[in-house]
């Protein structure tokens, strides 16, 4: 009985007063805990395991990286979410690019006139950059946003803003979205899904048969939530409540990871900034779902998308702290985690910095990642400092670096 009412204080209680920033509730369910049982929530809750956020974080050995891959579109672009297909030889991505547009415009448009303008693109291109990025188009010019691959590598799925867009808008805040799959050798498009939620950054399951997606800023309807593959047009199921983002699957399909998070475009956290924590939903029993937050919740953590090594308990996230952005490394069974420490340089030779947005391939030899160059690339050839360059990073390094400390 304690353990239930801890279960729910920990999977209720913290994906709703938490959110709106008030602990209040929490307090008076935690003490109603201890008044009926004798004990501590977190005594409760916590019994018999090894929490991740327990374990000191432990500095890995220096990795070189290898196979960087440049690609710049426009000259103010960030690119962001890398995907990469089965067979390693094509990646998709968006690329964020800022728009001066005049202020009475933006009071015309109803856009904030106080921050700039944002346009997203979908793009894919070859790893081996002998082609040039080609551009994810929509139906009449509508954004297209967060393309992935489908497990056989034939077809890419992406979101389609359903109205059309009057110069772009922030396509992050975008309401009416829906599912769209391209074949990429016929062009033939096929709506997966399009009714009432705003279902993102799709992630279709090993096998094929699912579609993973969040909703984002629909109150009430926040969270992860299953499309069944087979059936296009097909209501989507809810996996779990609250701003749980990002879903991304294990090699065997049996479990999601995720990022929850609050600011942002999330409500603020208790102290007014913005928090991520990773977590997973187990799949092994597919009638019981479980969520389980990796990191505790009650930390002011920002780990922000998971990415899962085939075959392993070990899941790479990236972490921000003091403004910088690093890799770090969870085994989910003993909690151990270590960070990453990269050494690369863009093609110009300027040093690679802020590592996020990881992603391993399917067969799990390969991770691909987001990085920033630094100052030299922007002082030798007028580029902002963005999210520009891919690296493609030998996965058993990081192995290799994780058991020379904690063994295994």
């Amino acid at each position: 009985m304690p353990e239930i009412a801890a279960k729910l204080i920990t999977n209720v209680v913290d994906n709703t007063v938490r959110k709106a920033g008030n602990t209040a509730g929490r307090e008076v369910a935690e003490k109603a805990v201890k008044e009926a049982f004798g004990k501590d929530v977190k005594d409760i809750a916590t019994k018999g395991i090894v929490k991740a956020t327990e374990a000191p974080l432990v500095e890995l050995p220096k990795i070189k990286l290898r196979n960087k891959v440049e690609l710049l579109v426009g000259a103010n672009a960030n690119i962001d979410a890398p995907r990469l297909s089965p067979d390693k030889k094509s990646l998709t991505y968006v690329v964020r690019e800022t728009k001066d547009i005049s202020s009475w415009i933006k009071r015309l448009l109803g856009l904030p006139v106080d921050e700039p303008t944002e346009r997203m693109t979908a793009w894919i291109a070859p790893v081996d950059g002998k082609a040039a990025p080609e551009k994810i188009a929509g139906r009449s010019f509508h954004n297209v946003v967060e393309p992935s691959f489908t497990p056989d590598g034939k077809s890419i799925i992406y979101c389609e803003q359903k109205n059309l867009p009057l110069l772009g808008g922030r396509g992050e805040k975008l309401k009416e979205m829906r599912l769209d799959q391209r074949d990429l050798a016929t062009g033939k498009v096929t709506t997966i899904y399009d009714g009432e939620l705003t279902l993102l950054h799709p992630m279709y399951s090993p096998d094929g048969k699912q579609i993973a997606a969040y909703a984002r800023n629909i109150k009430g309807e926040e969270g992860l939530y299953l499309l069944d593959a087979t059936k296009p047009g097909s209501k989507p199921v809810r996996l779990t409540m609250g701003d749980d983002k990002h879903p991304v699957w294990s090699n065997d399909g049996k479990k999601i990871y995720f990022h929850n998070q609050v600011g942002g475009d999330a409500a603020a956290g208790a102290d007014g900034a913005e928090h991520a924590w990773v977590g997973m939903v187990d799949l092994a029993d597919p009638k019981n779902p479980k969520r389980i937050m990796l990191d505790d919740v009650n930390s002011p953590f920002f780990h922000k998308h998971p990415t899962p090594l085939p075959d392993s308990d070990l899941v790479v996230y990236h972490s921000t702290a003091d403004d910088k952005t690093k890799l770090e490394v969870l085994n989910t069974v003993t909690g151990q985690r270590g960070r990453l420490d990269l050494e690369g340089t863009s093609p110009n030779g300027s040093p690679l910095k802020k590592f996020k947005h990881a992603q391993f391939s399917s067969d799990g030899e390969d991770l691909v990642m987001v990085a920033k160059a630094g100052k030299k690339d922007e002082l030798n050839r007028g580029i902002p400092e963005f999210n520009r360059v891919y690296v493609l990073q030998e996965a058993n390094q990081i192995v290799a670096a994780f058991k020379s400390v904690f063994g295994g």
